[in-house]
């Protein structure tokens, strides 16, 4: 139970902070606009309308998020004895992956604004989504 609520409480809280992020960036910055903060490290405004997911691209949006959603659910109840760093780790996908199908319903597509020279640019939840991977496979 206590890794069900660590779950549900990270997911919440990655898809709350990026959808917030974004929201900020898309107020402030028009697309393409790029500003340095640090070194190699900077906002570009960058939207993705080609869906990520093509071979689930014929698949309606609230479809898919239920099939994530269930599937992570029916994980954590397999696992009886889930640890809790697994938990927080699934809770981390979850959130971001939930984010960004969010981002694809109501703005058409992805916004990305943390640019690394050298990387892609990417969002909060792609970082989550990163983050969460490592923190899982690492626990389980």
């Amino acid at each position: 139970m206590i890794a069900l609520a660590v779950m549900l409480v990270a997911a919440l809280i990655v898809g709350l902070v990026d959808q917030v992020s974004k929201s900020l960036v898309t107020a402030r910055m028009k697309p393409g606009d790029f500003h340095a903060l640090l070194g190699p490290v900077g906002l570009r405004r960058i939207e993705s309308a080609v869906a990520g997911y093509t071979h689930f691209s014929r698949m309606p949006l609230l479809a898919m998020a239920i099939v994530l959603v269930v599937f992570f659910l029916g994980l954590v109840g397999m696992q009886r004895s889930l640890p809790i760093w697994a938990a927080l780790g699934l809770g981390l996908l979850v959130g971001a992956a939930l984010s960004n199908l969010l981002d694809r319903f109501l703005r058409g597509g992805v916004v990305d604004f943390i640019a690394v020279r050298g990387w892609r640019t990417f969002n909060l939840a792609d970082a989550a989504m990163v983050a969460g991977a490592v923190v899982t496979w690492s626990a389980l």
